[in-house]
């Protein structure tokens, strides 16, 4: 068995010394979780505290001070994906169970970790579904059976395999009744005597046949008033039936439920969790309570005689009469679909839609929501009705003259403008003199679909309008609307994202093996005469094309354009030539990675890339997380995947940069996370030179940053005498130094001077810096 040890939770105080943004003085190498709390399934009970968990993460509300506390992959749980838990009272400890079979048991804000399922050879899913709590054991219902934990000891006791023959069998949720256990499974209803001497033998497990749909699914399971109430999940349509054993036949308990969720004794109340309310009955079987809800998954009653309701929309619901409706939740985006992302002047916007990989619709709500000055909010049809129709939101564009206009392109439902957070409009194909198309005359605004959208240096929006006749358009700065067709050279044809570099080319990928096209109107946007496109494909200088599929593409500090594809990255050196010189080519980064030289990421699909201020690349991927690599691409510097980071998956579909503070977001299947890197962008003078932390005191070991440089400048700290102690090179607009010398060894109390000197030494600036040992 492999027992990790205890962890401690790490509660991070933030010491601000100067008046400037609060997580610009958060330590480089620091992560934060940006994650939807609202979608809540689980809810427990600890003596004056509520544990709520979400898929992504976990939060308490303490019922004493109404104080909230997060607890994630990043504070210190082993896993993402929650999908239970439980509280025992008797060790004071917290189950947290996960999809994968990993268990944390939270207690006195130490973590220990128990791997063994999540690292057991077994076919097929090991999702943990539910916790029963029996004397000194924790019984874990699985998707393939009955896992028996010692809370006391902290390891696994036993495995039961209930099915026939010893086969697997999903165990949806269990209860106990003093002498026998009872699991809900996808097969119908078992029983076993817990006092057996075997219970390891499926033949000691029993299932009943007594039931008028005995083989079938039944979800949720509880022992309440000397019965058993099961719930049977009908298969297709909204009609589950609670049936109630009372210890020698099963009768109706109610037959009008609609899909039902769980079953629970708290307090001799029976509670019943449907889809879209909550009924607590008393033991004489009457309803004494019902309260509506969003989608409520899970709930208990405290012995305050409060309801306390996980919602899978709301987050956490507390409920004390049946007018009173308080909803707790941390801040954080609605959803955790990422499509994509983009971030301008530190004002950071997310699209959550998607489509699929033919260039079908996904038909996702429409959802989108900004971070801004420390704040996520969320954009659906509940808050703006206007979008109620609107599905698919897929790309974002963020003006570069005012941050505060914001236009969310759709696949199939045209462009949503918003201006101050606030809904503006739609433009379609009515309202944009048709330069906006639709692919199907039959059904108007259905069939807009916009692939990609980037603002010009002129404040013009292009975007790329897929599988029409004229596939290109633009909003220009005043309101205008154009559209180009380059004689039908991408005419009705899937498009993908677009880009617009420093010698304002306009770079359209061009899904399914068709490479990219590449134009530029020579700043003359209503003069098509003089326009200059090319069609062009990845092919190296040998003429041999490189890779067929681009899933993304984006354009260095120096101009150079890198591409990622299904075969990892490709450059090209020199693209401000592609237009007008017949003979091109892409190039392949070569790496090396423990002393081999491969092509980069050349076993990967390189599915998002972004350009920090030291011109440095990262990279995301379908399937290996995140790269950080070199500005020549020839050196990694970083890799962060599942297993050694926050990382809630290692599909990365989005990478935005607040180039200002250096936080990398990174959008992934499972939600978002960020991570403080060392390169900001850098500054044409040094007016906004800062050093933090400043003072540095005796506890403090982490990097000291100097921040707000001009890009690239040297960096010497000397002492007071001035002995060179440490030199560097700013990272784009930022330099970091650990507070140790050339020996490795801590400096001594006292002032140290930083000199600041660009390349040709036209530009320096000296600042200083004290520590405290």
């Amino acid at each position: 068995m492999n027992k990790k040890p205890v962890r401690t939770i790490a509660f991070i105080l933030f010491l601000c010394l100067m008046q400037i943004n609060v997580y610009s003085q958060t330590k480089v190498g620091t992560w934060r979780e940006h994650l939807p709390f609202s979608h809540a399934i689980c809810v427990a009970e600890a003596e004056n505290k509520i544990f709520c968990a979400s898929e992504a993460g976990l939060f308490l509300y303490n019922k004493s001070d109404n104080s909230i506390e997060t607890l994630t992959k990043i504070k210190g749980l082993s896993d993402n994906l929650i999908s239970t838990i439980n509280y025992s009272n008797n060790f004071n400890t917290l189950i947290v169970a996960y999809s994968n079979g990993n268990i944390d048991l939270v207690s006195d804000y130490s973590i220990y970790n128990i791997s063994d399922i999540k690292r057991k050879d077994l076919s097929g899913s090991k999702k943990i579904n539910s916790i029963l709590f029996i004397d000194n054991y924790a019984y874990l219902g699985c998707d393939f059976g009955v896992v028996v934990l010692d809370v006391d000891k902290k390891e696994i006791k036993d495995t039961y395999f209930i099915g026939e023959g010893g086969a697997s069998v999903k165990i949806f949720d269990m209860t106990y009744d003093g002498t026998y256990l009872y699991a809900a499974t996808e097969i119908g209803i078992y029983q076993a005597d817990i006092n057996s001497s075997n219970l390891l033998n499926y033949q000691n497990w029993h299932r009943f046949t007594n039931l008028p749909i005995y083989d079938k699914s039944f979800n949720t399971i509880t022992f309440f008033n000397n019965k058993i109430f099961a719930n049977y999940s009908a298969e297709q349509t909204d009609s589950d039936t609670i049936y109630v054993y009372n210890g020698t036949s099963w009768n109706y308990f109610d037959t009008t439920i609609t899909t039902t969720n769980a079953l629970d004794n708290y307090y001799d109340n029976l509670i019943v969790v449907e889809n879209w309310h909550v009924d607590v009955f008393n033991q004489a079987n009457e309803r004494i309570r019902h309260f509506s809800t969003p989608e409520s998954k899970h709930a208990i009653i405290d012995k305050d005689d409060i309801l306390w309701i996980a919602d899978y929309q709301e987050g956490l619901i507390q409920n004390e009469e049946s007018w009173h409706k308080l909803v707790i939740c941390p801040n954080g985006p609605i959803d955790t679909k990422v499509f994509d992302m983009v971030c301008v002047n530190e004002n950071l916007w997310v699209a959550s839609g998607g489509r699929t990989g033919i260039g079908g619709n996904v038909y996702n709500t429409a959802k989108a929501y900004s971070f801004i000055e420390e704040k996520w909010t969320s954009f659906t049809e509940k808050t703006i009705p206007e979008i109620a129709d609107i599905r698919d939101i897929v790309n974002v564009a963020i003006s570069p003259n005012n941050t505060n206009k914001v236009f969310l392109g759709t696949w199939g439902y045209g462009i949503i403008e918003f201006n101050n957070n606030a809904f503006t409009k739609i433009y379609n194909e009515d309202n944009t003199d048709n330069a906006l198309q639709n692919i199907s005359n039959l059904t108007p605004h259905a069939y807009v679909r916009i692939a990609g959208m980037a603002f010009d240096n002129n404040n013009n929006l292009w975007i790329t309008n897929s599988s029409v006749q004229n596939p290109i358009a633009v909003r220009k700065a005043n309101g205008d609307w154009l559209n180009y067709n380059f004689q039908n050279q991408i005419s009705n044809i899937v498009i993908g994202n677009i880009i617009i570099t420093q010698n304002d080319d306009k770079w359209v990928v061009l899904p399914r093996g068709k490479g990219l096209f590449v134009f530029n109107t020579n700043n003359t946007i209503d003069n098509f005469s003089d326009d200059r496109y090319k069609k062009i494909s990845l092919l190296n200088d040998k003429g041999k094309v490189i890779a067929n599929e681009i899933y993304s593409i984006a354009e260095d500090l120096d101009g150079e354009i890198w591409v990622g594809t299904d075969m990892g990255v490709v450059v090209f050196y020199n693209p401000q030539n592609i237009l007008s010189n017949n003979s091109y080519y892409a190039t392949q980064p070569i790496i090396e990675v423990n002393g081999n030289a491969q092509y980069l990421l050349s076993t990967e699909t390189v599915s998002a890339i972004a350009v920090d201020g030291a011109n440095r690349k990262w990279f995301g991927t379908q399937n290996g997380g995140v790269f950080l690599v070199s500005e020549d691409g020839e050196k990694q510097i970083l890799n962060f995947n599942v297993d050694n980071s926050p990382l809630p998956s290692n599909n990365i579909t989005s990478i935005s940069i607040n180039q200002n503070t250096g936080e990398v977001f990174f959008g992934t299947s499972s939600g978002i996370v960020s991570y403080k890197s060392t390169a900001t962008k850098g500054n044409k003078d040094y007016s906004g030179v800062y050093v933090y932390p400043n003072p540095v005191k005796p506890n403090y070991d982490g990097l000291i940053t100097i921040k707000g440089l001009v890009a690239d400048v040297n960096v010497k700290i000397t002492d007071i005498s001035g002995n060179l102690v440490y030199e560097t090179n700013a990272n784009g607009g930022e330099a970091v130094w650990n507070g140790r010398n050339f020996s490795g060894n801590k400096v001594h109390t006292g002032v140290y001077i930083v000199f600041c000197t660009n390349e040709d030494g036209s530009q320096s600036f000296i600042t200083k810096l004290l520590f405290v040992n």
